[in-house]
């Protein structure tokens, strides 16, 4: 059974459905696995060619939204925006005092356990990608409940995770 992914939470007991209620503190970025063929039919027959282009569309549109939003803030580092897809990393401001490899090393541990707790957290949920061999945080945006302001909300809970995770590391 595929597992379903829906506003950061994986249930693997639930087969891929329909939304459902949605928390207003839950950012609502991803539902992976939950889209099956029969799935994309229906959709097409509801909403027609037309209308299914207009999702995709608005799903690209909020990804380029994120990918301005990472850019804005210091401690993030926009690696890729391609389609619905973001991938990112978090920065520290102080790595930039290591030698470049330590740096590499270090970011892609902080980015690993930072995807961890972000997943696990429960307000956003983002994969991992490496880009040129770096470790990146992956956002691909198909949820159509996926609003400007979730993707507006990524940098702040990210950055806060973050920080969090890089005090931890380093004490």
């Amino acid at each position: 059974m595929d597992k379903q992914v829906e506003t950061g939470r994986v249930d693997q007991e639930s087969p891929p459905a329909d939304v459902g209620d949605v928390t207003g503190e839950t950012v609502s970025i991803i539902r992976a696995g939950a889209r099956s063929v029969r799935g994309t039919e229906v959709t097409m027959r509801q909403a027609g060619a037309a209308g299914y282009r207009q999702m995709i569309a608005d799903d690209i549109a909020l990804s380029r939204a994120m990918a301005a939003a990472i850019e804005r803030h210091p401690e993030l580092e926009l690696m890729t925006q391609s389609l619905s897809i973001t991938t990112f990393r978090y920065v520290p401001p102080d790595t930039t005092r290591l030698s470049a490899a330590d740096a590499e090393t270090y970011l892609h541990a902080l980015n690993s356990q930072l995807l961890e707790a972000l997943q696990s957290g429960g307000e956003l949920f983002v994969s991992n990608a490496v880009i040129r061999g770096r470790y990146a945080l992956r956002a691909c945006i198909v949820n159509f409940h996926t609003s400007a302001a979730d993707v507006e909300a990524v940098p702040g809970i990210v950055v806060r995770a973050g920080r969090a995770l890089d005090a931890a590391m380093r004490a």
